[in-house]
Formats: C-alpha cells, structure tokens, sequence
C-alpha cells in the first residue's frame, strides 16, 4: 500500500528519518516564499521599540531560508521557547521535494517551526545559519 504526504504525519516522518541517518543529506526544498521579516515574534511584545528596532535587521534571504530548511533537524519545543530565545522572526511558506508544505516561523536564534498544510507541526533548529542575529551570541562561530 503506497501512502500519498497527505495521510502521512511529517513531524513523525521526520523523526523516523533522524533515528534512521536519512536526514544525514539536505533535504530538498522545492519552493519558499518570505511574507514577513524582521518581526517581532508573537509572543513577546511587539509594541516594544527596542524589540521592533532589533528586529528590523533580522532579514534572512531567500537563499539563507533554504539553506536552513534544507538542513535543519526536529528538536523539542522547548528549544524555540527557552533555550535558544531571540525575540526576532521571519514568515513564509514552503514545499519540499517529497510535497510536503505547511507555513513557517523562522527565528533569528537559528529555530523554528513548521506547521504542515496536512496538519500537524514540527520544532527545527539549524545552527550554523548565515544570517545576523540581533541577540547573538547565536550567529557566533
């Protein structure tokens, strides 16, 4: 019986893949579109100047973003909550090579999440990002 994405949960797909060295490789990404950046993530208070102007230089491009969703790995939630904590994101959509797509929130601490179109999220983190992170030290070799 073949599986079409769909009826298949990504976020378990995705840990199966880690404890089974498939994600050793990048991971295709086939489309991704920007909507938002340098914004102030939701939970914090996006009517503080200091957050909005600090944000302001989180700009990732198009090419940074898929580097990151290419490479980046599933991790717990509370890596994007409380480990690595920036203030500062970046929205968009995305597909991969496999058809899976769902919309996406990229932080500048190098975390994020996916919430796929066929339901579901996943938490990803990918360190050696290319991009400026206002609350370093993460963009810091």
């Amino acid at each position: 019986m073949k599986l079409s994405p769909p009826t298949l949960v990504p976020s378990i797909l995705l840990s199966l893949a880690i404890s089974h060295g498939a994600l050793s490789h990048a991971r295709g990404v086939t489309r991704v579109t920007i909507e938002e950046t340098g914004i102030v993530r939701p939970e914090s208070d996006r009517n503080d100047k200091t957050l909005l102007d600090a944000c302001s230089v989180f700009v990732p491009t198009r090419a940074q973003v898929i580097r990151y969703f290419a490479h980046a790995v599933p991790v717990p939630s509370i890596v994007t909550s409380h480990g690595r904590y920036s203030p500062c994101a970046s929205t968009g959509k995305l597909t991969f090579a496999d058809g899976f797509s769902g919309t996406w929130i990229l932080y500048s601490d190098g975390s994020a999440r996916i919430d796929w179109q066929a339901g579901g999220f996943v938490y990803l983190l990918y360190q050696p990002n290319r991009w400026r992170d206002p609350f370093a030290p993460y963009d810091q070799p």
